[in-house]
């Protein structure tokens, strides 16, 4: 224990306490301070005359800097290596702050896994994958994404699938949310499985045989060799991520073995003749618009069918994707998706964001030109289907009818199938895995469900809706 005659001793201006009275300061053993000066973590700064050691105010700093590094899991040749580099209090007051900070990123990332696992009533095999996942590095991250491309591409010449799709994958931030990493590890795991690695090979087999040309206005597809949107677009698979979810979903454009136009597919389609879509699209931003205009502030902390979204984040939601769609409908892909896109005025910024896109949709030629494998149709009856769907979400969150879209609905059920029926869905996505319906449901609600909502009512109908009306109201 030292001198018992000294517990402290002053020199100076200066004060040194025994190694007994250090052990009872800092909770550490005596046993432990005296190995850890014996291999340099903490120096004695002096000595009693009968030669026991006294330390001083920096090596109790260094001395529980040292306990908080050893709880990271570093050994003692680490910490040590850590604490050398300081050279005076305030440079290891610094170097504690990235070890704590450190630790609270681990942790955080700890909690995230572990509501995950909650959520998803994951097994015992799942935890070990995602724990792995939510470890990684960027650096391995980014070798996880690549390692799926290649793995799915093969030998197939399609260019800009190896350039696109890498730089387009979602990475994590420094310091992610509880949303983002759920993201990324639904996207790990997905990217880990055969289903979405087969609906990528799929996608870029069509498109190494059926390269786009020019478009009528001069923009080449993403199957040929410019610069398109890819295979993998961003709607609906996932909402967080990253920044929200990560926008790796995969949504497969069914691909015949047939050396044809994707055009001339017997697919279903919404809307008949060239603006049949866009009319349909029309019916459902109007519809939606209207429930936007019926929420007031007060309700933005509601909650939604969108586990962990409330009515403002759904609000959002509504906005980014008529931006998103537009974007990719003008060839200008946005990277704004954890940008706050309401201000403060929700109903104005709606508008705004419908209005751009059936601006960017209503491009001469856009319904035609080729987006990867896929018509231009298909990105308006995606949103389309996005609004259907959050509006459905929308209405049962404030017990109101959402009217007018029941007959659009029944059309888009065979659409929603075409689309996204063969690719993988999970819980944690906005577009989760199929569920029952009573008998006798609506059209809407049968929509909602086959996209993975919980439809109630013993009529078949959601609470707060009500019969749907025609189209065109």
């Amino acid at each position: 224990m030292g001198d018992p005659r000294v517990e402290r001793m002053h020199v100076g201006d200066s004060t040194f306490w025994s190694i007994g009275e250090v052990a009872r300061t800092t909770g550490l053993t005596v046993k432990l301070i005296r190995h850890w000066s014996d291999i340099g973590v903490v120096h004695p700064a002096h000595r009693t005359p009968a030669g026991y050691r006294l330390y001083g105010t920096d090596a109790l700093a260094r001395l529980q800097l040292a306990q908080t590094l050893r709880g990271l899991g570093l050994g003692p040749a680490a910490v040590r290596d850590v604490l050398e580099r300081e050279g005076s209090l305030a440079q290891v007051a610094a170097t504690h702050v990235d070890a704590l900070e450190a630790q609270i990123r681990t942790l955080r990332t700890q909690q995230a896994v572990l509501r995950s696992v909650t959520r998803r009533d994951t097994t015992a095999e799942g935890l070990i994958t995602m724990t792995e996942l939510a470890r990684m590095s960027a650096a391995e991250r980014r070798t996880v994404i690549h390692d799926f491309v290649t793995g799915a591409l093969g030998g197939l010449d399609v260019p800009a699938y190896r350039r696109g799709l890498p730089a387009a994958a979602p990475d994590l931030p420094a310091d992610p949310t509880d949303e983002q990493v759920d993201a990324w590890l639904e996207l790990g795991e997905l990217v880990r499985g055969p289903a979405l690695r087969a609906g990528l090979r799929r996608m870029a087999r069509y498109a190494a045989e059926h390269p786009a040309g020019e478009s009528a206005d001069g923009a080449t597809g993403a199957g040929g060799r410019g610069t398109g949107h890819g295979p993998l677009a961003p709607a609906g698979g996932s909402r967080q991520a990253a920044g929200n979810r990560p926008g790796l979903t995969g949504r497969r454009l069914r691909g015949r073995h047939h050396r044809r136009h994707v055009d001339s597919d017997p697919a279903p389609a919404l809307g008949r003749g060239p603006s049949g879509v866009l009319h349909a699209c029309e019916v459902a931003l109007n519809a939606v618009h209207t429930l936007v205009e019926a929420v007031e502030p007060g309700q933005f902390g509601l909650p939604t069918p969108c586990a962990e979204w409330d009515v403002r984040a759904l609000l959002d939601h509504l906005v980014r994707e008529n931006l998103l769609w537009s974007g990719l409908a003008d060839g200008t892909p946005r990277s704004d998706s954890a940008a706050d896109h309401l201000g403060d005025d929700h109903v104005a910024a709606f508008r705004a964001a419908s209005r751009t896109a059936r601006s960017a949709f209503g491009r001469p030629g856009m319904l035609e030109q080729r987006y990867g494998p896929a018509p231009g149709r298909r990105l308006v009856e995606q949103l389309t289907i996005e609004m259907l769907l959050h509006g459905w979400d929308l209405a049962r969150a404030l017990g109101r009818p959402f009217e007018g879209v029941g007959p659009l609905a029944e059309a888009a059920l065979p659409v929603v199938a075409e689309i996204y029926g063969s690719l993988p869905r999970t819980a944690g996505g906005s577009f989760g895995p199929p569920q029952p319906v009573p008998e006798g449901a609506s059209p809407l609600d049968r929509l909602a469900a086959s996209l993975g909502r919980t439809v109630s009512g013993e009529d078949g109908s959601s609470a707060g809706l009500k019969p749907t009306g025609s189209v065109g109201s």
